[in-house]
């Protein structure tokens, strides 16, 4: 009798989430943020939370930022780390490019895995940010 491996592919969830997230110390190197997201089911809404580690060069207004997210939904929670590249083109404005991955989650996503990409914008400095994020995720 030999080992058979399961041959069945393993399905990814097409999820977009649209968030906006706010950011009490937008100036400082590191921190946290918080917000609301409203994802395609079967996530749903609720609330985000991020830290951050970040760099910022003043003479080009380009920089990075990472850590680790949790989002809180009704059925569970989903969490996972981001990589970011952000760009100001004013004191104000700027732009934010992620790849966001997700780790695992509780409840109802409890084995949830995937990655993705989210955009990011905001015009007060990065106080606000508005994102749309589109994950591709297996184990729902």
């Amino acid at each position: 009798a030999g080992v058979v491996a399961s041959t069945a592919a393993t399905t990814a969830t097409k999820i977009t989430c649209n968030t906006t997230e706010y950011n009490p110390t937008p100036t400082q190197a590191s921190g946290v943020v918080v917000g609301f997201t409203s994802c395609s089911k079967p996530l749903g809404e609720g609330v985000v939370s991020a830290s951050y580690s970040s760099t910022f060069n003043s003479t080009t207004g380009a920089g990075t930022a990472e850590g680790p997210f949790t989002k809180w939904l009704l059925n569970g929670t989903v969490h996972g780390r981001y990589n970011q590249t952000f760009q100001f083109t004013s004191d104000s404005d700027a732009t934010y490019k992620s790849t966001v991955t997700v780790l695992g989650g509780t409840g109802a996503f409890k084995g949830v895995k995937g990655k993705g990409p989210e955009s990011c914008s905001t015009t007060n400095g990065g106080a606000t940010l508005t994102c749309t994020e589109v994950l591709e995720l297996t184990g729902l």
